[in-house]
């Protein structure tokens, strides 16, 4: 009622005036400006929306920021991604973990601030935000499943002159939480000529990372494959480092890291299984072009036994471009090296193939 009444006087006092007084019209109208903001503002709390550096202001829901882009559901429209550099300011209740590029993680929620910086509201106070610096919003709330992503790419090719099929599949699935990171990857090229398989190559991986102060992480990895083309019939492998993201932004991350591993091998022909301890070294490299466009992602470990003049390599990278939503295209390369192999076995195994997979 109070309100009520202010405003019924401001509009009286602001009525029609004489000539003479002409001049306190411009109070008039500030008087029923700071009487109207109050309201105004409060009619924007809690209102979730995004403003462009196009002027667009749309409102809706934040799903999250990965990769450069940010996944927004607009009221009554659906879901888009956008841009982050076209993001002007952002604002929203629900409780986000953010992650920077020094890789400092802080959690809050989102008030609307000034043009290219996110005001984020912590337990120890805001904190004011530039946008550049951001490479990744999560909703606290999300569920297991949003914080799970993925992809499955797969080739096929036959040769009927010498009744040749080659079969490769590549996929992952990864689980981000505030502090880890679990994934479990797997890779598969089977070839077959004349009924007979010729080659069989097989990699199984699970890990996990928990993410530290400053970029660092501390990783575990179980690993077991198979490779043919070295006469390698299995091998597990048991390992566990830290390393630290040298470079994190939302164009690329670069990583390295180092540790220690126990494996166990069979080789065919060779009765008994072989153990040993080895020292590795990793480099990581995952460039992507905002909007899933192309992207290329490149691993390459070097592992040191400690029991004899032994090194071995894998790497492995795949350029990725994507055609129709979210379906790509993929050339993969491999190449597995042994300095030392027993007996008079292959020490390399080198492939490429052309797959199309979706990501999820």
């Amino acid at each position: 009622m109070a309100a009520a009444f202010s405003a019924y006087g401001a509009g009286t006092a602001c009525g029609k005036q004489r000539p003479d007084h002409a001049h306190s019209r411009p109070r008039c109208l500030l008087l029923i400006a700071l009487l109207v903001a109050p309201f105004a503002t409060e009619a924007e709390e809690g209102e979730e929306f995004v403003l462009l550096s196009s002027g667009n202001r749309m409102t809706g829901t934040v799903r999250a920021l990965d990769r450069g882009e940010l996944t927004f559901t607009i009221d009554g429209a659906g879901t888009v991604d956008i841009d982050w550099k076209n993001v002007e300011t952002l604002q929203s209740e629900q409780r986000f973990d953010v992650e920077l590029a020094s890789g400092e993680r802080l959690a809050g929620s989102i008030v609307a601030g000034a043009p290219g910086t996110v005001q984020l509201v912590t337990a120890a106070g805001p904190r004011t935000l530039e946008r550049g610096r951001i490479v990744r919003i999560t909703p606290v709330a999300a569920t297991f499943l949003e914080r799970t992503s993925g992809f499955i790419d797969a080739g096929f090719d036959f040769l009927s002159a010498g009744d040749e099929i080659d079969l490769t599949l590549n996929g992952e699935v990864s689980h981000r939480s505030h502090d880890f990171l679990t994934h479990m990857h797997v890779s598969s090229l089977v070839r077959r000529r004349d009924g007979e398989t010729e080659q069989r190559r097989n990699h199984l991986e699970l890990g996990t990372r928990r993410f530290l102060h400053d970029r660092w992480f501390v990783l575990g990895e179980i690993a077991a494959e198979e490779d043919l083309e070295l006469e390698l019939e299995s091998r597990f492998l048991l390992a566990a480092g830290v390393g630290r993201a040298l470079v994190q932004s939302n164009r690329t991350v670069l990583s390295v890291y180092g540790g220690l591993d126990y494996a166990l091998e069979d080789y065919r022909g060779i009765p008994g299984s072989d153990d040993y301890a080895e020292a590795l070294a990793a480099v990581e490299w995952d460039w992507f072009e905002v909007g899933g466009k192309t992207e290329l992602l490149t691993e390459a470990t070097t592992f040191f036994s400690l029991e004899r003049s032994r090194t071995r390599i894998d790497l492995t990278a795949s350029l990725r471009r994507s055609f129709f939503r979210s379906f790509y295209f993929s050339l993969n390369l491999f190449e597995s090296y042994d300095s030392d192999p027993p007996a008079d076995f292959e020490n390399s195994d080198f492939g490429l193939s052309l797959t199309v997979g979706s990501t999820f």
